[in-house]
């Protein structure tokens, strides 16, 4: 699967699977939060360009969570 806009290509699907099973294996001592991830992912973009891409567009996302008493966002 390769994501793209139009002509331009972008990240490859299968590629950003290696990336993060990778990152999973060298950062998975403990849970981190998007930003702690992306401030250890950015001194490696060149080597998992597409982690760091997404990991950037998730901590873009805003996240509403719905409890019992409504929704709030996060």
């Amino acid at each position: 699967m390769v994501l793209k806009s139009g002509d331009s290509r972008g990240m490859d699907g299968l590629d950003l699977s290696e990336e993060l099973k990778v990152l999973r294996d060298i950062n998975s001592e403990k849970e981190h939060t998007t930003l702690q991830c992306l401030e250890f992912l950015v001194p490696l973009t060149y080597s998992i360009p597409n982690a760091v891409i997404e990991h950037k567009i998730v901590s873009t996302v805003p996240i509403k969570v719905k409890g019992a008493g409504g929704s709030s966002q996060i």
